[in-house]
């Protein structure tokens, strides 16, 4: 069944693979972005643009009337006191602006453990806004997702150097982006027979961040650096970007990360990209700009 589905965060390193793999599929995509010059450079010209801001509530009620579903896709938050915060204040404006006159289909990637560490910002956050779905009275299906493959490419990548943080012991379940999108695109068309249910989402491997890089820095040449958690401070980066880096990292150091995905995998199929297989497909990318920068 072809939807229309207005996804909210599009034009970032989850959105663009999720964005993509729903057009593939035949859905009437939409991206709300603040930009539409630079959105369309980012993104498919099969995706429909509307302009919108999650922080102008005022701005989200025509966009969310003129869909079948919303998918919600928020970046990491930062702990700043004060500040507006994505997951937490923008999920409240979406939810308030959601029409109380028709049924508007909610997905909504949160992250894996979301409310089981109040000192983790981020997790405390996606566990708010979570709630905030919850209680809009609209159907909703909850998906959390574990560290994506994808990160090597983005944050876990400085130039030539793959960025390990910590004592790296903690295993995790890594996921494909591609997979991320496939079970969305699946949950769209199954929508009502998983309705309300909370998913975790995990692949096939579970590796700690140093077996991850070691597999990387094998096909690529890339550079592994250790980093101890303290040390995680980017150039210039404000106070709370330091405090939300070193949350994150504590972390992700600790006990083992648990097998959760069983439900997720059985509703909306396996996995079907391994480590192995993603290192073969961003490898000869990485391995090329690693040349460019040697040779510049």
């Amino acid at each position: 069944m072809v939807k229309k589905v207005l996804i909210i965060g599009a034009t970032g390193m989850v959105g663009q693979p999720i964005t993509d793999q729903l057009i593939r599929d035949g859905h009437q995509v939409t991206a709300l972005v603040r930009d539409i010059a630079r959105a369309r450079q980012k993104l498919s010209q099969s995706v429909s643009l509307v302009k919108g801001d999650i922080e102008d509530r005022e701005s989200l009620h025509a966009p969310l009337a003129n869909t079948d579903a919303v998918v919600i896709i928020m970046p990491l938050s930062v702990n700043d006191a004060g500040d507006f915060n994505a997951e937490r204040d923008g999920t409240e404006n979406i939810a308030s602006a959601l029409p109380a006159w028709k049924r508007i289909e909610i997905l909504k990637l949160s992250e894996i453990g979301a409310g089981s560490d109040p000192s983790f910002f981020d997790l405390d956050c996606k566990a708010k806004a979570e709630q905030t779905i919850r209680n809009t009275g609209h159907p909703f299906v909850i998906f959390r997702p574990t560290w994506f493959m994808e990160a090597w490419c983005d944050q876990l990548r400085v130039n030539n150097n793959l960025i390990v943080v910590g004592s790296s012991k903690r295993n995790i379940h890594w996921v494909a982006l591609s997979d991320m999108g496939r079970w969305i695109s699946n949950a769209l068309t199954r929508f009502n027979t998983i309705s309300g249910m909370i998913l975790t989402a995990q692949g096939r491997d579970a590796l700690s961040f140093a077996e991850a890089a070691e597999k990387i820095a094998t096909a690529t040449g890339l550079s592994v650096l250790q980093l101890p958690i303290e040390d995680v401070v980017p150039p210039g980066s404000s106070l709370g970007l330091q405090r939300t880096l070193r949350e994150l990292f504590y972390y992700y150091d600790r006990e083992p990360e648990p097998f959760e995905a069983q439900e997720l995998w059985r509703i909306l199929g396996e996995p079907q990209c391994s480590f192995d297989e993603f290192v073969q497909q961003v490898g000869p990318v990485l391995r090329s700009k690693f040349l460019s920068t040697e040779h510049s």
